[in-house]
């Protein structure tokens, strides 16, 4: 009875090694801008910019990729992520770009830093266009506004 109960454990043990785990590994992402979209970095040129943080609409907030199935359909995607959150990671791209170009410098870490602009803004879009009848694309929708600095306070620019 020993004996038999043994060969019984030792043939479940051999025929659990054959079982695999065959699953999509999580991969994770980061947003740029096309190379070349910022010109040489124009140091100490260009007006001081303060770029705020840019906000997110909720519904694209994750940290996971989002799926445009049919007009009012979406869906996470749980293999793949943005390295961090999407806001910041576009917020930090926008800020690279305005930094490196010959119109804008950033604003110093002095709390009294004199600051020409400002610019803030909304990310309403950040999503894959899959549903049907539509080529796949990548939709990123960013509503961004600078104001200058006057007399009275910041005015819109754009």
């Amino acid at each position: 009875m020993m004996v038999m109960g043994a060969v019984l454990v030792i043939c479940l043990i051999a025929g659990c090694g054959g079982i695999r785990n065959d699953y999509a590994e999580k991969q994770m992402f980061r947003l740029s801008a096309a190379p070349g979209a910022a010109s040489q970095k124009a140091i100490d040129k260009g007006a001081p910019l303060l770029v705020k943080g840019l906000e997110i609409a909720p519904e694209f907030s994750m940290s996971s990729f989002a799926y445009r199935l049919s007009q009012n359909r979406f869906s996470p995607d749980y293999y793949h992520h943005y390295m961090v959150p999407p806001a910041r990671m576009i917020t930090d791209v926008v800020m690279e770009n305005l930094y490196a170009s010959p119109y804008f410098v950033p604003v110093s870490k002095n709390p009294m830093a004199d600051i020409s602009f400002q610019m803030w803004g909304k990310i309403t879009d950040l999503y894959c266009d899959i549903r049907d009848n539509v080529p796949p694309a990548a939709v990123v929708t960013v509503r961004l506004n600078l104001d200058k600095r006057t007399e009275n306070g910041f005015k819109p620019v754009i």
